[in-house]
């Protein structure tokens, strides 16, 4: 049921997001990209700075198919509490390797079929206008879920979907959320909602927002109904109860039958963190994800990020588990990621070198 404070909040956040829906956008915001839908944004700025005349390019990460970054829960292109652009150099650092990548923007704060049926619509569109027959997918968080939708719904238009972190078998954080009270919910509703209106605001964008939709359709039992409608050869049957790693058996492909008919082959990737509290510069994020963590601990989950367990987040091939927490997985805040592992920048190159070379 929604609470007063919820129904009071969500009435703000209509007030805001219609006043400041033709807000023009700053110089710290990605504008709309000239060739795609007016709410799919492309940042190419292949500047790295100062120096950045001296920095080389390659092809490395030049796939026959456009990427679509996916932006999670409460995440916008231009938006990621608590600091930086949701995918920060991560499109500049695809395109200077020669990339062709874009960043969906869909409502910060819904279910996986909403934000899936307004990332479908993002994608049609941007294949029309780019003259493509099929796209590679890369989600993060419930960025995965709504690429999975995608790519069920409209399999002809996906060579590849990649999850970074994704809610495939739900968040014990969440579920924490939902256990502890109204007090602690309402708190949860309020931040998802406000940083929700920030991202619509920042993106001058009016999507719907729903944070109870989304907070129940991303915990354990929710997730495994909507895995029940939104089924993936790259799950396995296995369950996330405490250590377990999910050893239960996936495939890398999905073979799917299109919308016209004929059958497709889409690959199938993930990637993910398992150090909440990672040794970086990064106190704000390290705390925010080491609290998260402890509540999700709480909840009987193994390893994790802060957000989604190891667990949860295995999907298709699994390329990588990294010693990130949640938001390094983005590269976010500021790209302060942990000094003895992978750069996030370096692992999406490599990822789409892989696609390349598998000839999408």
């Amino acid at each position: 049921m929604e609470t007063i404070s919820s129904r009071v909040i969500a009435a703000i956040a209509s007030a805001l997001v219609v006043a400041s829906a033709n807000a023009p956008a700053t110089a710290d915001t990605l504008a709309p990209a000239t060739v795609a839908p007016s709410l799919l944004y492309q940042n190419c700025n292949t500047s790295t700075g100062l120096l950045g005349f001296l920095s080389g390019t390659s092809d490395d990460a030049k796939t026959k198919y456009p990427i679509v970054l996916v932006s999670g829960g409460t995440g916008t292109p231009n938006w990621l509490v608590p600091g930086g652009h949701y995918w920060y150099q991560i499109p500049e650092t695809l395109c200077k390797n020669g990339a062709t990548v874009y960043v969906a923007s869909i409502a910060p704060v819904n279910d996986n079929n909403v934000r899936g049926e307004e990332l479908l619509a993002q994608v049609k569109m941007l294949m029309a206008q780019l003259k493509v027959d099929r796209v590679n997918l890369v989600g993060h968080s419930m960025g995965g879920q709504a690429a999975r939708y995608v790519a069920a719904v409209y399999p002809e238009g996906v060579a590849s979907v990649t999850t970074v972190s994704a809610v495939h078998k739900g968040s014990e954080m969440i579920q924490y959320m939902l256990d502890n009270g109204p007090v602690v919910q309402d708190l949860n509703e309020i931040v998802a909602l406000v940083t929700g209106i920030a991202g619509d605001v920042l993106n001058g964008q009016n999507y719907p927002l729903d944070v109870q939709a989304a907070m129940n359709q991303t915990t354990t039992a929710g997730e495994l109904a909507w895995n029940k409608m939104f089924p993936s050869a790259g799950l396995s049957s296995a369950s996330c109860v405490g250590a377990d790693d999910d050893t239960g058996t996936r495939k890398d492909t999905d073979t799917r039958i299109g919308t016209d008919g004929k059958t497709y082959v889409q690959k199938l990737y993930s990637f993910s963190g398992d150090t909440p509290v990672p040794l970086s510069l990064d106190v704000v994020g390290n705390t925010l994800m080491g609290i998260t963590s402890a509540m999700m601990k709480s909840e009987g989950a193994g390893k994790n990020d802060g957000v989604v367990s190891v667990c949860s987040g295995r999907f298709g091939q699994v390329i990588g588990t990294y010693h990130w927490h949640h938001l390094n997985e983005v590269n976010n805040m500021f790209g302060l990621t942990p000094v003895f592992e992978a750069k996030p920048t370096a692992v999406y190159v490599a990822l789409a070198n892989r696609l390349k070379q598998a000839g999408m």
